[in-house]
């Protein structure tokens, strides 16, 4: 068998990663040019084939490209996957659909847990891996694509028949009156919607505008996140203990998720959230320690868990709805990609300085800026999906939100 030092692991890990970023690029394309069906499969057949060749393998390099493969195929399956269904639920069930999709996440970890626990072969392991994402894919197989991604594409009456099909499975007969479907674009407008393809996301202001603070809003909340989780290891106590503390608190963000998203609004319950975070981090710079292990740094770190876990949830709901479904996926990969970024830096800034005043004095500005950003961005609560960029424009005039360009040029 094949024996791997520290290092070597580490590389293991981070090639996932250049795996996954490389998943997320072609996605950023590939959602919009093939379907969100199409590029799930394919990421879904990239990631059980990766994962089952570790049956195989009895050697470093062959590991190595098993991780790339891994890793793109995961962010390529499960970030289409994640835009498909969002794209079927209706708008006042999104933040519980975003809620079961935070609680599956949570019970993956158990299971891959569960499987090493069981099977002490790593040749076997991948076996058991690949299978369980084989069940994952198989059902991808046997559903139609999206019908709003049909619908932005022109497919008029092939979205249609997507839509008649789920009616009958849920036992009802669709009411064409009460379902916003318009007509398939003419040949003037398709000729239109090219020219506002992939690259639109460059010329086309507003949306431009919206996905760079999208991609801002990701990058410092998961910036926050990973350098708290990995910041618990410096507190008293034992590291089993500190991270327990950080479960708690992350699981608790999933229970205040619901009620704090619908009844405040993602906008609302982003700042909310953020400036939570801020208050946090500028109260545990106060030196107050009760005991060994109790402090109020401590305690400011657990709540600080607690509300940047909702901020992530948040701003993943909140992306999907603010990009108009032809750059749905493009927009998504973006805001993912600036997330691994932050993957990469986060364990870096717990450990930028021995002063810890300074690491939550950035931490800070990190909250109080994504806090600020916000408010450049629509509130997307009970309000129907945008199509086109155009209607980005619009949405931003409707609410106030000052639009920078009208109309999508070449």
């Amino acid at each position: 068998g094949t024996v791997c030092r520290e290092a070597e692991m580490s590389l293991l890990n981070s090639l996932f990663f250049v795996g996954g970023t490389v998943g997320l690029v072609v996605g950023s394309f590939a959602y919009e040019l093939f379907g969100r069906r199409k590029t799930s499969i394919l990421g879904g057949i990239a990631l059980v084939f990766g994962t089952f060749l570790g049956f195989f393998c009895n050697s470093y390099s062959l590991m190595a490209v098993i991780r790339v493969l891994q890793g793109l195929g995961w962010c390529l399956c499960y970030t289409g996957i994640y835009i498909w269904c969002l794209e079927l639920v209706a708008e006042n069930m999104r933040v519980y659909f975003k809620f079961v999709t935070a609680m599956l996440w949570a019970a993956g970890y158990v299971l891959i847990v569960g499987i090493s626990y069981f099977i002490h072969n790593w040749h076997y392991i991948h076996v058991a891996a690949a299978s369980v994402f084989l069940m994952n894919c198989l059902p991808l197989f046997f559903l139609p694509d999206s019908p709003r991604y049909l619908l932005s594409i022109g497919k008029f009456e092939e979205s249609r028949k997507v839509l008649e099909s789920y009616g009958r499975l849920a036992g009802v007969t669709m009411d064409w009156n009460l379902v916003d479907l318009s007509p398939p674009p003419s040949e003037e407008t398709k000729v239109n919607d090219k020219k506002c393809g992939a690259l639109a996301v460059f010329r086309h202001k507003d949306m431009l505008l919206e996905t760079f603070v999208l991609a801002y809003l990701w990058f410092s909340t998961c910036l926050l996140f990973y350098g708290l989780h990995f910041g618990w290891g410096s507190f008293g106590d034992t590291p089993y203990v500190n991270y327990l503390f950080a479960a708690l608190g992350e699981t608790t963000s999933y229970f205040i998720l619901i009620p704090v998203v619908k009844f405040m609004g993602r906008a609302s319950a982003m700042r909310t959230s953020a400036a939570t975070s801020l208050l946090c981090f500028l109260l545990a710079m106060i030196n107050l320690k009760w005991s060994a292990v109790w402090s109020l740094d401590r305690v400011m770190a657990l709540v600080a868990v607690a509300s940047i876990s909702v901020e992530l949830n948040v701003v993943y709901l909140w992306s999907g709805e603010v990009a108009p479904t032809s750059h749905r996926g493009m927009i998504l990969s973006v805001g993912s990609l600036s997330a691994r970024a932050a993957a990469f830096m986060g364990p870096f800034v717990s450990s930028f300085s021995d002063d810890r005043r300074v690491i939550l004095g950035i931490n800070a500005f990190l909250a109080g800026s994504a806090g600020l950003m916000t408010l450049l961005l629509p509130e997307t609560t009970k309000i129907p999906f945008a199509k086109t960029p155009d209607q980005v424009t619009l949405r931003r005039k409707d609410q106030g939100l000052k639009s920078l360009q009208s109309t999508c040029k070449d």
